[in-house]
């Protein structure tokens, strides 16, 4: 990949931040009805109250990683399934928002297969005491228990992660870093060549993240022996 292809891709995360603009991008791209369209809507909407003024490390507004997923569903023909596009919205609101997240399931505001979907694309706390090795384990099999719909919103959570450079800000970062680029060559990647989806761009973009983090195939592995929480 060029670094004018990176910054193409950087761009999904701004095009269609504008709800109008989304709309018009969905009313393009699918033949999804008027119902359809205000779920995904509706978890948009969740999604920006929860985050309104935050940021992420690099500065971006933290709704622009959803807004990155979406627009990479609809552009890449994820079309037929609308609560995919509804999971974007919502797949980190447990692990990131846990008492807003709470209380919007708490008043129905998001349906019981969303719920469910959310779930297995969340830490389970259970896993905190885990090797990490261990975890991903765990987290491997509760992603692919969703099909296509968990697999492909997991596959452009880390896409759009592994876009921006490593920051090496500790040595405790760094090994953090590992362990998430073993992650992604023993999970992440094996269901992009399961489902064929984005898997040499993946693949790539991992190697550049790797070769930041310097790290051989044999440290990354001693390092997921420990849990994430104390890498």
């Amino acid at each position: 990949m060029r670094e004018q292809d990176l910054m193409v891709l950087r761009k999904r995360a701004f095009t269609y931040k504008r709800k109008q603009r989304l709309i018009a991008l969905m009313q393009r791209t699918t033949n999804w009805n008027e119902p359809r369209t205000n779920v995904i809507i509706k978890s948009r909407r969740l999604l920006v109250l929860a985050t309104s003024g935050i940021h992420r490390y690099n500065g971006d507004p933290a709704s622009s990683h959803q807004q990155f997923i979406q627009t990479s569903l609809l552009l890449d023909g994820w079309t037929d399934d609308h609560l995919m596009s509804a999971l974007a919205w919502g797949h980190d609101m447990k692990d990131d928002f846990r008492e807003t997240y709470d209380y919007y399931v708490s008043k129905g505001l998001y349906s019981p297969e969303l719920v469910r979907d959310i779930d297995r694309l969340s830490r389970n706390s259970d896993w905190k005491t885990l090797s990490f090795r261990d975890e991903i384990a765990e987290s491997d099999r509760c992603i692919r228990s969703g099909g296509e719909r968990t697999m492909v919103v997991k596959i452009n959570d880390r896409r759009h992660n592994d876009l921006n450079p490593i920051k090496n800000t500790s040595e405790k970062r760094r090994r953090k870093s590992g362990m998430k680029v073993w992650q992604s060559v023993n999970s992440i990647l094996p269901m992009a060549k399961d489902i064929g989806y984005k898997h040499k761009e993946l693949t790539w973009l991992n190697n550049r993240q790797l070769q930041r983090l310097g790290y051989t195939a044999a440290e990354l592995d001693k390092l997921v022996l420990r849990p994430l929480d104390n890498p």
